[in-house]
């Protein structure tokens, strides 16, 4: 798995030194917040992120706790994320949302760092990066509670219903 992941790590900072060359106006490495993150990915932690960041013109990172995560949210963890979107290299909150089809953390849960996330996102005035899957009405009720915070519907397993929900 160690091989696997470095290769890994290889090609994702290619093909962003790619996308930099070639002017890509949007890039960013996803940080999570906590170890326990499910997904291992090249910027499994939130420190990566912004070292990618800050050593990549063109990059930026976000902060989040992912809904698989959410089990980990406390008071501790959201004066983490508050302080984290005050670096420059943090243009965003994310991954958040909402992930019925594995529950990994307890659905109210999940709700309870959904909802503090984006009413941050819309305090500090940045976008969110949401996660959705088998959770289309309880995601919309939440975005209907922040109709000012930008939302970026960046993975959700719905079709269009959930898109003009979300834009209604």
């Amino acid at each position: 798995p160690h091989a696997a992941r470095e290769l890994m790590r290889v090609l994702v900072l290619e093909a962003l030194e790619a996308a930099v060359g070639a002017d890509a106006s949007v890039n960013y490495a996803p940080g999570a917040s906590v170890p326990e993150r499910f997904h291992p990915h090249p910027f499994d932690t939130f420190e990566a992120a912004v070292a990618l960041a800050r050593a990549t013109p063109g990059i930026s990172a976000t902060a989040g706790l992912h809904p698989h995560d959410a089990r980990h949210w406390s008071d501790e963890k959201a004066r983490w994320l508050e302080t984290a979107l005050t670096w420059p290299e943090v243009v965003a909150i994310g991954e958040t949302g909402l992930d019925y089809h594995y529950d990994f953390s307890p659905r109210e849960q999940q709700r309870t760092a959904f909802e503090a996330q984006m009413e941050l996102a819309g305090r500090r005035g940045c976008p969110a990066i949401i996660h959705a899957r088998e959770a289309d009405d309880d995601l919309l009720s939440v975005l209907r509670n922040h109709p000012r915070t930008l939302a970026i519907l960046h993975s959700y397993s719905s079709g269009s219903e959930l898109c003009r929900g979300a834009v209604a």
